[in-house]
């Protein structure tokens, strides 16, 4: 499976560079998929690849990437009113995430959340009007903490994991435990 994987990087690598060419295009960055690294040549990442990472091992893809479904019947409790549905999208930044929150409220009325930053730092959220910071902390692959905070001062605390079969990500805050699931 690893030397799969590393196969599969560099034929992607290869299928870049291939395609540079052919459009009359000069690539003069390359990154590892490894650890991230830039080169100016292929010949430079490929004998980084070999050295630095023997045995070709890339890191697994972010399981908290993705669509969510929340899932009421095994949520044991929400925050307020439950919706009548709540979609939550995540997307990879460098050392964050992206985030999309897209319900639709006990009362029939669309509601929608959008935020983005680095782990470690209060990001803004856009469209939330109790909260005006969040903070995102990884506690380890596959569990995130995160803080939300009006006026400078915390006023809730989640703490978010995904499945290890990367099928159920559940968020557990302030006496809540809500399920979502992977679409």
């Amino acid at each position: 499976m690893r030397k799969a994987m590393l196969l599969l990087a560099v034929l992607g690598l290869v299928g870049l560079v291939w395609a540079a060419e052919t459009a009359q295009t000069t690539i003069i960055n390359f990154r590892c998929p490894v650890c991230g690294k830039d080169f100016s040549t292929f010949d430079e990442l490929s004998s980084h690849i070999a050295t630095a990472h023997p045995g070709g091992v890339l890191p697994a893809a972010d399981p908290f990437i993705g669509t969510w479904r929340m899932n009421q019947a095994k949520t044991k409790s929400y925050p307020g009113p439950t919706p009548k549905d709540e979609a939550i999208t995540l997307q990879a930044l460098d050392n964050g995430l992206k985030g999309t929150i897209d319900d639709i409220g006990s009362d029939g009325k669309p509601y929608h959340v959008e935020w983005s930053g680095l782990y470690g730092q209060d990001n803004p959220p856009m469209g939330d009007p109790s909260a005006d910071a969040l903070s995102l902390k990884r506690v380890d692959a596959n569990t995130l903490e995160c803080v939300f905070k009006k006026d400078g001062k915390e006023f809730s605390k989640w703490r978010i994991s995904v499945s290890k079969n990367g099928k159920t990500m559940t968020a557990t805050g302030n006496g809540h435990v809500v399920v979502y699931e992977k679409q």
